[in-house]
């Protein structure tokens, strides 16, 4: 009685696990479905320096990484699997990132509606100050 249990507690733990992956795959596949729908308003500034670093990181790899596969042509497969160069990548990155961001909050900044100079320049450099927090790790104190 005591195997026979055991097999049907495991079989219930297998099928909850195949529900949850079951569940995730389509809840995944109906989000797709929601593309009219836009995302919350942006509403103070720890929410628009967030998406500003949302935004350089996705540019900065994306140009980074196309960049370097174009350069490199069909030798590119050796070059990102090389441990030395993919070293050199992430510091290289994390200044790309900190460039983007730092154009794009000067561009965010003078996007706000009436807000003078002044209050401009303090929310640029409070989105740009925010930037290196997140690539702590990632930059090396020289």
């Amino acid at each position: 009685m005591q195997a026979i249990t055991g097999a049907v507690s495991v079989t219930f733990c297998f099928c909850g696990i195949i529900l949850e992956k079951f569940i995730d795959y389509f809840a995944a596949m109906g989000r797709s479905f929601l593309f009219w729908r836009s995302p919350p308003a942006l509403s103070d500034a720890d929410a628009l320096s967030a998406f500003c670093f949302e935004q350089a990181s996705y540019v900065a790899q994306t140009t980074l990484y196309g960049y370097l596969r174009t350069r490199a042509g069909l030798q590119h497969f050796n070059l990102f699997t090389d441990s030395k160069f993919t070293a050199l990548l992430k510091p290289a990155r994390s200044r790309l990132v900190l460039v983007c961001l730092d154009d794009l909050a000067i561009y965010a900044a003078a996007l706000v509606p009436q807000a003078t100079k002044q209050q401009r320049i303090e929310l640029a450099s409070d989105i740009f100050a925010n930037g290196p927090v997140h690539l702590a790790d990632d930059l090396p104190f020289d």
